[in-house]
């Protein structure tokens, strides 16, 4: 799986937990350590956490994945 591809992947996940504002940014011409950094928010910081465990669960188990 590509970066873009994990990025989107990620992506997908936060806005099927009901994340909102989701970005992804190409960090590649700015930064040596990361290709693309993603963001969003949740509405309270309970569902911010599920949507944390979904996303390092779910990268876990279908592709073997810790994002960071």
């Amino acid at each position: 799986m590509s970066p873009l591809e994990q990025a989107r992947r990620i992506a997908a996940i936060v806005q099927d937990k009901l994340g909102r504002d989701v970005v992804i940014l190409d960090m590649q011409p700015v930064c040596a350590y990361t290709d693309y950094f993603g963001g969003g928010t949740g509405g309270k910081p309970r569902q911010t956490k599920g949507i944390l465990d979904e996303v390092h669960g779910r990268l876990k188990q279908e592709n073997d994945l810790l994002p960071r």
